[in-house]
């Protein structure tokens, strides 16, 4: 699943979506592809560098998936 796909109008509304669906269990963060799940991890952690351009630049690899879905679990486990 990808955020492009989405057409939302407000941006924030179609993460705050996103975190709260994935959060209740009603989709499961696998379903979002590597790149919709940075964005996510970045939406919600705005110090945090998830999206590909700010790993390179800090000269580090990119997110995987699967360490996007393990950040994603973690935060979401803290939000409950």
């Amino acid at each position: 699943m990808s955020f492009q796909n989405k057409r939302y109008g407000d941006r924030d509304a179609m993460y705050q979506w996103a975190w709260g669906v994935i959060q209740r269990g009603e989709i499961k963060a696998e379903k979002f592809s590597r790149e919709a799940l940075a964005e996510l991890l970045q939406w919600n952690d705005r110090n945090g560098c998830y999206l590909d351009d700010l790993t390179k630049a800090d000269g580090m690899p990119p997110i995987t998936k699967q360490e996007a879905i393990d950040c994603l679990k973690e935060y979401t486990e803290e939000d409950e």
